[in-house]
């Protein structure tokens, strides 16, 4: 199934799973999708890691979480795990 950030990736998405499922519902959503960019404000492409790491971490929740909202059983389980880095300091990850 393909992926797409943003509003057209929802609606594909939930288009694709709806065909696919034929009315079934899901047990479990689980998103480890993501990312992380390095940096300071003050780098070059600091907006564009940004924007990278926002659509990789951010979309890719806030779609699961639609999936699941569509989708998911009652009871069912929505799993969005971080990382073991955002537990601690990550001075050189501004972006």
């Amino acid at each position: 199934m393909s992926c797409v950030a943003g509003q057209s990736g929802e609606t594909t998405v939930l288009a694709e799973l709806k065909t696919i499922l034929a009315g079934d519902k899901i047990d479990a959503v689980i998103c480890v999708a993501g990312g992380w960019a390095g940096g300071n404000a003050a780098a070059k492409d600091f907006v564009k890691s940004a924007d990278i790491m926002w659509r990789q971490s951010v979309w890719s929740s806030v779609l699961a979480a639609t999936i699941a909202a569509n989708h998911l059983k009652p009871g069912g389980l929505v799993s969005l795990p971080g990382a073991k880095p955002a537990l601690e300091g990550t001075p050189g990850g501004i972006a």
